[in-house]
């Protein structure tokens, strides 16, 4: 037993395919999953790894409809992950042209670590399907290791701020998690803080472009309103 993320990576280095498609064992692929995860990569170059939507179940039912297009989910994980894992299908040959690989210094978020790695070489998508059924129950490693997710989730979200140019507080992420989750009970305090981060984010993303200017400027004016 090599544990989770030496076996994702000697998985990755044993793969031969021009894709690598990711399931858990717990988890359910729709039949149709695989055929148009393939067909969407053949028919986008540019985009060097996909997920889809998802239906949760058991614990809890859901279904979540995470962003399609790649701006959308670059901004998305400014304040969480984009992608389900074992939705996924990489490009093999992005993974081999850039030495990517999963880091064994995020236990239990190295695959959000991860795309935003990949984010950097490649665009990412999901298809605007359900294709895959995520299984939740008591023993879930989001479950098990909460601790230690939260902490590097909040690693992976102060590294991904400094790529855009911002020094980020804990304070300010959790403010910026709260616009985005549509939470609406902001006090005076809560929306001046905020409003200083929001035009920091867009000052310092002016200069280093991790989103295109004119897209973060609209977007963050309609969250604010």
């Amino acid at each position: 037993n090599l544990k989770l993320i030496t076996t994702l990576n000697k998985g990755l280095k044993l793969a031969k395919g021009k894709y690598i498609a990711r399931l858990d064992a717990d988890d359910i692929a729709e039949k149709t999953r695989l055929q148009e995860q393939v067909d969407f990569m053949e028919a986008n170059p540019k985009v060097g790894l996909s997920g889809t939507w998802y239906t949760a179940f058991g614990t809890k039912n859901s279904t979540v409809k995470n962003p399609a297009q790649n701006q959308d989910i670059r901004y998305m994980a400014l304040y969480q992950c984009p992608i389900i894992h074992p939705s996924t299908i990489f490009r093999t040959s992005v993974i081999r042209d850039n030495n990517l690989s999963y880091n064994m210094d995020y236990p239990h978020a190295e695959d959000y670590e991860l795309w935003c790695r990949f984010s950097e070489v490649s665009e990412l998508a999901n298809i605007p399907s359900v294709l895959l059924k995520y299984r939740l129950h008591e023993t879930n490693i989001s479950k098990l290791e909460n601790p230690t997710q939260a902490a590097n989730t909040i690693r992976i979200k102060t590294e991904l701020f400094e790529r855009v140019g911002v020094a980020v507080t804990t304070e300010e992420l959790k403010l910026f998690e709260r616009l985005n989750h549509h939470v609406v009970d902001f006090n005076a305090s809560d929306l001046a803080q905020l409003g200083e981060f929001l035009t920091k984010l867009v000052l310092a993303n002016n200069t280093s472009t991790y989103l295109e200017p004119a897209y973060l400027s609209q977007l963050l004016k309609r969250k604010w309103r």
